[in-house]
């Protein structure tokens, strides 16, 4: 989620799909491959990244030559921890498919509730050239959903103060979000504190 909300300091693709064809010397690049993806339970996602569930339901088929993803990730009840809030994702598919091989193809909608605002937001094209859509009430333009996401500031939060007091204020909460997500496996609810 982070790429997608800040501005790539590279200029150029945020992810290139690998290239595997012309890997394999004949003949084994013509045999076929058909390999399915799935698990009978979701995997859990727990780090200080993200948290959630993570269904695939792929097929690497092709020939070994020139293999291709096909099928759907699912994602449920994710959370992305950004430096200022935590993104809720309560449901989510990330596509692959023959015309873009290992190309992952988002459609996930996401909202937050920061500072006041309720954010909504949706991602969704190929990973390499990916939109990113947000919205809020009440309204705020995106470069100014981008600060309060990434800072949990808004242009009106900074006056009165300087930037200098408004970052070290920020800074505290951010470093209690990051106690809190090291104390929830303990079955400690910090988030509520914070």
């Amino acid at each position: 989620i982070t790429p997608l909300i800040v501005p790539n300091p590279v200029s150029g693709p945020v992810f290139t799909a690998p290239v595997l064809a012309g890997l394999v010397p004949p003949p084994f690049a013509a045999w076929k491959a058909n390999v399915t993806i799935k698990n009978a339970e979701p995997f859990l996602l727990m780090g200080n990244l993200a948290t959630g569930e993570i269904s695939p339901d792929l097929t690497l088929t092709g020939t070994l030559g020139a293999p291709y993803l096909n099928g759907t990730v699912y994602l449920k009840n994710l959370q992305a921890y950004l430096p200022a809030t935590t993104v809720f994702i309560p449901e989510g598919k990330i596509y692959f498919t023959q015309q873009q091989p290992f190309m992952p193809i988002m459609d996930v909608r996401a909202r937050t509730d920061t500072s006041g605002y309720n954010v909504q937001m949706y991602a969704y094209g190929a990973l390499s050239d990916s939109k990113l859509v947000m919205r809020s009430d009440p309204p705020l333009s995106q470069e100014n959903l981008i600060f309060l996401l990434t800072t949990g500031l808004t242009p009106t939060g900074m006056s009165g103060a300087g930037l200098g007091e408004a970052a070290a204020g920020q800074g505290g909460i951010i470093l209690l979000r990051s106690l809190a997500r090291q104390l929830e496996p303990l079955g400690i609810d910090m988030n509520s504190f914070v």
